[in-house]
């Protein structure tokens, strides 16, 4: 609980820098001020502004990213959309979640994938509501739950989450779903977050080299820990996809590297683990601190040729 009460806390009282930065412009326009004080409070106002920035603009500042993956003669072209890490709880709710669809809907993906943290401590009221804006999507939605979705940190577990979102959205913790186009077959195998200690890699001898196999996973550690035996030089798992760093939230160097929570040095971006590829997205939502600095939330289409 401790966790919950520490994020209302910062949430409300961030509001308390607007009349703080009343008071810095009426110390910085006092007469009397000397030339050291004013540029005393002339450097707090700045920073005042800047937190305005990292707290209430950055984070509702959604960007889309493009990638492409893939290709070759007799490939068929698939958009899939990424939305990771949403965090709907604290710092956010169902009407975010309906501006991050609206940004994916214009964009014509084929289907959405969502590799995990859904949540971030919602009451059990906003847990029922919160994902109703998904009903209206008319594109496959598929996802895996994140470390968030399993009390690591939190008080929901991954089958609550799993219920709530029961019809709205496949979820393959520890399996498959299949999607094919024009002949071809997508085949998106999910594993479960490795915080949680679920994770069945089993599934992914479902992969085979005549389809194209995306794995979707929360933490891109995972990608460290696939047994041998499902080797990457057979290139029948494809690629990866995964979020979990938030690419830092606040991208300040070199405490950025020190805020992921990842063993290996993943932030955001492309990445290749032993021959497998892995995307990792910088996600949507935030923890701890309703803050971001660099690090827009962010959706990324990836154009696929399977």
């Amino acid at each position: 609980m401790f966790w919950t009460y520490f994020q209302w806390a910062v949430l409300w009282l961030s509001y308390l820098v607007f009349p703080w930065i009343v008071f810095n412009v009426w110390m910085v326009s006092r007469k009397r001020r000397n030339v050291v004080w004013r540029i005393v409070w002339g450097g707090l106002l700045i920073l005042s502004l800047l937190f305005v920035y990292m707290r209430f603009a950055e984070p509702q500042m959604i960007v889309v990213r493009e990638e492409e993956f893939g290709g070759g003669p007799g490939t068929v072209p698939v958009r899939v959309a990424v939305i990771s890490d949403l965090h709907l709880g604290v710092f956010k709710d169902s009407d975010y979640l309906q501006r991050i669809l609206k940004s994916v809907e214009t964009r014509r993906a084929d289907l959405i994938v969502i590799p995990g943290d859904f949540i971030n401590d919602p009451s059990q009221e906003q847990l029922s509501k919160m994902f109703e804006p998904f009903k209206a999507v008319k594109v496959p939605l598929v996802g895996v739950t994140g470390n968030h979705d399993a009390k690591v940190p939190g008080h929901f577990s991954s089958e609550e989450v799993r219920q709530a979102l029961d019809g709205m959205v496949t979820m393959v913790d520890n399996g498959a779903y299949e999607y094919q186009k024009g002949g071809r077959k997508l085949r998106i195998l999910g594993v479960s977050d490795l915080m949680e200690g679920r994770s069945d890699y089993g599934v992914l001898s479902k992969a085979t080299a005549e389809d194209f196999d995306l794995l979707i996973t929360h933490n891109p550690d995972t990608a460290y820990e696939i047994p041998a035996k499902y080797s990457y030089s057979n290139r029948e798992i494809d690629l990866m996809f995964s979020g979990h760093t938030h690419g830092g939230q606040m991208f300040i160097p070199p405490l950025v590297y020190w805020m992921i929570p990842c063993d290996h040095p993943f932030v955001r971006g492309w990445y290749e683990v032993r021959g497998l590829p892995v995307y990792v997205t910088s996600g949507l939502g935030e923890v701890l601190l309703p803050m971001r600095f660099l690090v827009p939330p962010e959706v990324v289409i990836m154009d696929l040729k399977i």
